[in-house]
């Protein structure tokens, strides 16, 4: 490799590593943390929600094989509610 292929290779490089260091410098600012902080809490009261129906309907009905498809239908739920955080979230 020649001088002039390799400081080509560093140009690229070097932007490509400040692109990147703008995206990172992005997801530490205040309204990102805040805004990951807020979609965390949602998280997780949509999993203890839907740990409470599934323990509340399967001990109250004793039918464990029909309660477990629960799961299933909570987690391709699971974006659409993340989606919808965010939507509201922009707003």
């Amino acid at each position: 490799m020649n001088l002039k292929e390799y400081t080509e290779k560093y140009l690229h490089y070097c932007h490509d590593q400040k692109r990147l260091d703008n995206k990172t410098l992005k997801a530490y600012t205040i309204e990102a943390k805040t805004k990951s902080s807020f979609t965390s809490t949602v998280s997780t009261a949509y999993w203890l929600i839907i740990t409470a129906v599934f323990l509340s309907m399967t001990l109250s009905t004793n039918e464990w094989s029909q309660t477990i498809y629960i799961w299933p239908v909570a987690g391709i739920l699971f974006p659409a509610v993340l989606a919808l955080v965010k939507y509201f979230d922009k707003n």
